[in-house]
């Protein structure tokens, strides 16, 4: 089963909402978005995604880094 682009935008709603870092869904949602094409379809992912990981001060690989760039 894949993942849809809409599917992962509401995953980092739930995460941003939460009001609280969760380093587990943390590191499942750089491995989506790493595996997945999904910040490149919808320009609201690496732009909410990166809003998450600032706010929590939360490091990103290099390679999630310029995926997301």
């Amino acid at each position: 089963m894949r993942l849809k682009v809409q599917e992962t935008l509401d995953f980092i709603e739930a995460l941003s909402v939460s009001n609280k870092e969760d380093r587990a869904m943390s590191e499942h949602l750089a491995r989506i978005l790493k595996k997945s094409n999904h910040v490149f379809i919808e320009k609201e992912v690496p732009l909410f995604s990166t809003s998450y990981f600032a706010d929590y001060g939360l490091k990103i690989g290099d390679g999630l880094h310029a995926k997301m760039l």
